[in-house]
């Protein structure tokens, strides 16, 4: 415990456990350092609100969870496993946050969800790949929670649909319904899948990246893919849709692959991104059959990273001593604790920024060349010291 007449500052990210009874309250660290707060009278109740909602807040904040607009929250008890834990669920644009009392907050998308019910007042929420999430005690509030729940998950299906119909308007409606399940939240379908649907809609989704800022490099790229894996997303962000795609390139050892390219475009400039698909050690005695297999694995694991972490690249590629700066520091937390982010980070390659074509493709070439030699699955591809220092305008 610290000295009594110090001053004590804990990060909220920081704060392993809170508990609170009979007007005193202690708060313990990761590192196990436990602070009391006695004799706290009459702001006792006040106190004990501010920091769990306020910690509740600041570990959804650091987990990369909080979207720009909230469209409901009450406070309720979350049950699993015959336990009920009290918490506020939160429903964001795309996803329902449910922030514990003592506890990390979970976020559920709505593209995980399969149905929404109201049972003797407990909302039971069926989802792919999670079971059952149950909410109950929300009181009055219960079925303004539900009716508000639904019209979110609703939106995020019907924006889906809109923008794939925005950029491909000649798709019909059983067209539409299919591939915007694939498609839901940005997500990049896969031409396999897309071909499943209809033979037709494969050229007209690569029409959309042909369209783009990206069509250079796609083309680039796609001439060293494996192009029977290659995906392509449509992403709407302040009205405007934006494609990205990723392609596996070649699984040969002598053709220096071992890469998924995955590319945005947006408000900005932009850039390739790298990612391993084998552990260096490996690639160069693995079969062609392997890597491909393996490749599909880490599109399906990147298509879910990326989404989890909304977009956000920056926190791919900075390095730690960016991380541990002021300007980064919102994202350190989630570099440790946010598992779809660490992923990212510990399969991330190198970024190629855009200046000219043929800069960018020997900039390419450089990294493919680095990801061939290297052996330690850790070392990074960069250009110069500018290009960890300076990150572009790619958010």
């Amino acid at each position: 415990m610290p000295d009594s007449d110090s001053s004590s500052f804990i990060a909220y990210t920081e704060l392993g456990k809170f508990e609170a009874a009979n007007y005193r309250a202690s708060l313990t660290t990761d590192s196990g350092t436990v602070v009391v707060l006695s004799q706290l009278g009459m702001n006792y109740d006040q106190l004990v609100k501010e920091v769990t909602e306020s910690w509740g807040d600041a570990m959804a904040r650091g987990l990369l969870m909080e979207e720009p607009k909230v469209f409901y929250e009450a406070p309720c008890y979350l049950s699993s496993q015959q336990q009920s834990t009290q918490c506020r669920a939160r429903i964001y644009e795309t996803a329902l946050v449910v922030l514990p009392y003592n506890g990390i907050p979970v976020r559920f998308p709505f593209s995980e969800f399969v149905a929404v019910t109201l049972e003797s007042y407990k909302v039971r929420i069926a989802t792919r790949g999670r079971g059952i999430i149950e909410l109950s005690r929300l009181g009055d509030n219960t079925q303004f929670f539900v009716e508000k729940l639904r019209e979110a998950t609703k939106s995020v299906e019907a924006a889906s649909i809109e923008t794939i119909r925005t950029m491909i308007p000649s798709a019909g409606y059983d067209e539409l319904q299919k591939l915007s399940r694939l498609m839901i939240e940005g997500r990049a379908a896969c031409r396999p899948d897309v071909e499943a649907i209809s033979p037709d809609l494969w050229p007209k989704l690569e029409k959309c990246v042909e369209l783009s800022p990206v069509a250079d490099s796609y083309r680039y790229l796609a001439g060293l893919a494996e192009t029977s894996l290659e995906a392509v997303g449509l992403r709407k962000s302040k009205d405007q849709v934006y494609v990205w795609f990723m392609l596996p390139l070649s699984g040969r050892a002598a053709s220096k692959g071992n890469v998924v390219a995955l590319e945005v475009t947006s408000e900005g400039g932009h850039a390739t991104y790298l990612f391993r698909v084998l552990p260096r050690g490996t690639f160069r005695t693995e079969t062609y059959e392997g890597f491909v297999k393996e490749a599909a694995v880490v599109i399906h694991e990147l298509n879910e990273a990326i989404i989890a972490t909304g977009f956000r690249r920056e926190p791919i590629y900075l390095s730690e001593d960016q991380l541990n700066t002021p300007l980064y520091s919102k994202y350190l937390y989630a570099s440790k604790h946010l598992d779809s982010l660490r992923h990212l980070r510990e399969r991330f390659v190198g970024r190629i920024i855009h200046v000219t074509f043929d800069q960018w493709k020997a900039d390419l070439t450089d990294a493919l060349n680095f990801n061939a030699t290297a052996t330690d699955d850790s070392l990074r591809w960069a250009k110069s010291e500018l290009d960890l220092t300076s990150p572009q305008a790619e958010q």
